[in-house]
């Protein structure tokens, strides 16, 4: 680890730091789609963003004349009024499905901000697929300013100043359009040190109202196809007139380090970074591998090849690593085995894919190989693809350029971004589980993990560490229903389904059609049309003859044929009367018989596709969809979909609840006897009416395990709340200085006039303020790890500043609103709070309470959660279906308790057993019950565990 500069992950991307609470931006959420027979339909236009299947053919004698027929003759269907004036060809693609012909929208000859169309065609001219993201129906106001270019590219620069000068710059004037609105702006793109950013700037006004970290998520950009080399400071090559290719060999990761030795990182220190140490474990795990076509200067040579180049463009500037044999023959310790490593597996993957898989491939921003820099990024935990094209990596931890899954997860958002020609989306995930599955693919073709071993399906083990602990293509989520809106982790359900296509169907073919079905996407596409157009490419290329293997894998992830439903009136007090209708789909078909079980008690309660229930007790209930189309049945259990409000609402982010309050407010509660429901789904409920009190726990960021994002619907329902009189507690970083910095109505409810997306910075001397609720109370430590992007506040109106951390500013803030409405916003998580004397996190939460004017009285914590020697590891499998079973470590021999509680806290399995210490296997049985969430608690005298499982019927 050569340097440590900031804890950041391009693996993951990255949000803002900022110094100060900084500009209003504006939300940039897609409409809402939903699938109507072969398309995928945006809800508000009622125009398709996707087509599947399209009866069209056209005879014109080239693909672009052939795809322009077709949107002259059905373009009406997209919203498109004039072919001409509102459609600009850009690029032309073949590959082996067929022809991609990609259409930029404009409007008054400016170009519409991410709004692509891509008519993929046979060789027949027929057309087999459709991406579009048209806006239609666009006007601008009469004499609607372009603004100054320099003016409007000087604030944007300054909105990023914060990170230093950028190093690179592009910009050019677009139409911004998102739900409804237009407005002319100027689209600024900036390279800095530790990031790149899209920025938008309005051009009437001149300031700036988005504002998006882009590192290796590069937006569409129809008229940059190519851009002078060199666009960044670079090493210069030897200069001589001598130059030609020779192989030579090398000395690399393939694969990881801990994929070659079979071990889990830090299992020995001989298997751990160790400050970029060798070791002799590591030193064994290198191969020897040829490097193609390195370059001959005639006095040295050089990694640089027409596939793959190392270039020297960031800091900390190390050089291009020129030798003077063409043997790469080095150790860990040393910079030029990064780019080695770096040089054969890009050079490799490119050569696979233009060679063997038969795709040509490259760069589209530059000519020659991909460039990347092994050493860069000021020394961060960072790796990104730039929008320039271009690879970087960051040294801190193990330095990321030793990972080949690092490596090939960058070059993945790259292959991505060119096979769609600058058309690359994340929507649902796509472009990360896009780049996480192409990793692992290569992996895949190299390890030798077991197929039980919990590490055959972990993203990341090497690079990193110990910072980023990887991702999983084994994630058991389903789309849509376990979607967060946090790319890396949505991005994981696409990554896992392909993955376990490609244990089916070999790495060849998986890798082909992949690739074919992401060519058929578009800037506005998401995973459920990159599943779609898989199968399409199967169709094509072989028959489809693997669409069977491949659909069954897709549904499994809930691609394809699904179970779905929505409600209205689905939360607020008792009775309650929801009215349920179903979305399910059934490849391009849908459902013609179903069943709801609305209370998960396993009786069916009705049989048609509207259908109301009424809910007479408080508490939340899960449903279960089962639907057929009379040839395929697929049930969908919605995890505590319906709350009936009463008492006191506790959510937490979806993710790991170690780095989230809400467990440890809601047995809180329990243990003070106030009435409480926990909930950890994708999204809060819409309505809180009903309920006494309401917290919400985001998360800190963390790049293993990001924030659930607070979006706008959710973030209205939490707004109406507190003016409406209700009680509210918000804790989580990007909470209000990222997710919500522009809603000014929001952050009046909790007492803002601001809030920044501000730096890195643990818990080290915060101070309750006088007059607040937290009036002497001081706290200089907190086991929260993941510290970045700690949110701050600017008070304003009738808001109270609750918190200070010393030397960076206000971190809670509390406001009670003219409708008796109470609201207290906290960027640190209070559960992980350490006592100092007599503040803890049981002082704070009872002091919340109180504010709230609820009675609530807690056993004194005494500085200490339960003692750690009895830990309960997560259950498995979780969904359970027969039975479910964890870990528990005791050290001490005796009488073991378990019970199981349902999301009432009502009783509904126990049992005890004498356990000898030491890591023990416990089993329930959860045959009798029905589909919902429980928890499990096992007790051994004072020492208490506790974890949270669901059952699905």
């Amino acid at each position: 680890m050569r340097s440590l500069i900031v804890l950041l992950l391009a693996i993951v991307v990255l949000p803002a730091a900022a110094q100060t609470p900084r500009g209003v931006l504006v939300t940039d959420h897609p409409d809402p789609t939903r699938i109507e027979g072969s398309a995928r339909v945006n809800v508000r236009t009622g125009t398709p963003v996707a087509l599947y299947h399209v009866d069209y053919r056209s005879d014109a004698a080239s693909a672009l004349e052939q795809a322009t027929d077709f949107l002259r003759d059905r373009g009406h269907e997209l919203g498109i009024r004039s072919l001409e004036a509102e459609l600009r060809p850009y690029a032309v693609r073949e590959t082996r499905v067929g022809r991609h012909v990609r259409f930029q929208q404009v409007l008054e000859g400016v170009d519409v901000y991410k709004a692509t169309v891509s008519v993929t065609l046979g060789g027949d001219g027929q057309v087999l697929f459709v991406s579009s993201g048209f806006e239609p129906g666009l006007s601008l106001e009469a004499g609607a300013s372009k603004g100054a270019p320099q003016s409007l590219d000087q604030a944007a620069m300054e909105h990023v100043a914060f990170q230093g000068a950028p190093t690179h710059v592009e910009s050019r004037p677009v139409v911004f359009a998102r739900n409804g609105t237009v407005r002319m702006a100027r689209q600024v793109q900036m390279v800095t040190a530790a990031d790149a950013w899209d920025v938008l700037v309005d051009a009437g006004t001149g300031l700036v109202f988005r504002a998006e970290p882009t590192a290796h998520v590069t937006p569409a950009q129809a008229p940059m196809l190519t851009s002078a080399r060199g666009a960044f400071p670079r090493a210069d090559a030897p200069s001589t007139s001598v130059r030609r290719r020779v192989d030579g060999t090398g000395m690399v990761f393939d694969p990881d380090p801990m994929t070659t030795a079979g071990v889990a990182y830090g299992s020995s220190s001989g298997h751990s970074d160790n400050g970029d140490a060798d070791s002799e474990e590591l030193t064994a795990a290198r191969t020897q591998v040829t490097l193609r076509d390195i370059t001959d200067t005639g006095s040295s040579f050089l990694l640089s090849g027409p596939l793959a180049e190392i270039v020297d463009f960031d800091l900390p500037f190390l050089g291009l690593f020129e030798q003077s044999t063409p043997d790469f023959d080095f150790t860990r310790s040393e910079p030029a085995f990064e780019a080695a490593t770096v040089y054969y597996h890009l050079e490799h993957s490119m050569r696979y894919i233009n060679e063997e898989l038969g795709i040509a491939l490259a760069p589209l921003q530059y000519s020659g190989g991909v460039e990347a820099d092994p050493h860069g990024l000021e020394g961060a935990v960072n790796a990104q693809y730039l929008f320039t094209g271009q690879l970087r990596f960051g040294e801190g931890g193990v330095d990321m350029a030793e990972d080949p899954e690092v490596v090939l997860h960058e070059l993945g958002h790259a292959i991505h971004d060119w096979i769609t020609d600058r058309g690359i989306s994340q929507g649902a995930g796509l472009s990360e589980g896009s780049a996480d599955y192409w990793a692992a693919s290569y992996t895949r073709s190299k390890s030798t993990w077991s197929e039980n071993d919990p590490n055959r399906d972990n993203f990341g083990r090497w690079g990193g560490r110990p910072f980023f602990n990887g991702r999983r293509t084994d994630y058991f989520g389903r789309y849509p229903f376990d979607l967060t809106g946090a790319i890396h982790t949505d991005g994981q359900i696409w990554a896992s389904s392909m993955i376990d296509i490609l244990d089916e169907i070999g790495r060849d073919k998986a890798d082909l059609l992949f690739l074919e079905g992401l060519a058929m996407t578009g800037s506005n596409s998401n995973t459920e049309d990159a599943a779609r157009a898989v199968l399409k490419a199967d169709s094509v290329l072989f028959g489809a003859e693997n669409a069977a293997r491949m659909v069954e894998s897709f549904v499994e992830r809930g691609f394809l044929f699904r179970a779905a439903a929505a409600a209205t009136g689905r939360s607020g007090p008792g009775p309650l009367n929801v009215t349920f209708f179903d979305l399910s789909t059934f490849g391009e078909g849908s459902a013609n018989s179903w069943a709801w079980d609305f209370e998960s008690d396993g009786m069916v309660d009705a049989t048609s596709s509207l259908a109301s229930h009424t809910y007479e007790q408080p508490g939340l209930y899960s449903v279960t969809l089962t639907a057929s189309n009379g040839t395929r049945t697929e049930t969908t259990v919605l995890t505590d979909y319906v709350s009936v409000n009463s008492g006191v609402y506790v959510w937490e982010g979806f993710g790991n609840p170690q780095g989230r309050s809400g467990r440890y407010i809601y047995e809180s509660m329990l243990e003070a006897g106030v009435p409480a429901v926990y909930s950890r789904t994708a999204a809060i409920h819409p309505s809180f009416d009903g309920y006494d009190a309401v917290f919400l726990s985001f998360g800190p960021f963390d790049p293993q395990n990001l924030p659930t994002p607070l979006d706008d619907i959710p973030a209205r329902a939490i707004r109406d709340y507190v003016l409406g009189g209700g009680k509210v507690y918000v804790e989580g970083a990007q909470v209000f200085g990222s997710n919500q910095a522009s809603n000014a109505e929001l952050l009046q409810a909790f007492g803002m006039n601001a809030a920044g997306n501000g730096n890195r910075r643990p818990v080290t001397s915060m101070t309750g303020q006088a007059g607040s609720l937290a009036e002497g109370l001081q706290f200089v430590s907190s086991r929260q790890t993941a510290n970045g992007s700690i949110d701050q506040y600017g008070v304003g109106g009738s808001g109270r500043a609750v918190f200070v951390e010393d030397g960076y500013g206000v971190v809670a803030v509390q406001n009670e609103t003219s409708a008796g409405g109470r609201a207290v916003a906290m960027s640190y998580t209070m559960a992980d709070l350490q006592a100092n004397g007599g503040s803890s996190r049981d002082a704070l939460l009872t002091a919340v309470m109180d504010y709230f004017g609820i009675p609530f009285v807690l056993d004194t914590e005494g500085g200490e959660e339960f003692p750690n020697a009895l830990t309960l590891d997560a259950p498995y499998p979780n969904p359970a279906q027969g039975h479910v079973a964890m870990t528990l470590s005791n050290p001490i021999p005796g009488p073991v308790l378990v019970q199981v509680h349902d999301m009432l806290g009502r009783r509904v399995w126990s049992g005890s057993q004498w356990l000898a210490g030491g890591r023990q296997n416990l089993e329930v049985d959860t045959e009798g019950l029905p589909s919902g969430s429980y928890f499990v608690t096992v007790k051994t005298g004072e020492r208490l565990g506790r974890q949270r499982f669901v059952v699905v019927r």
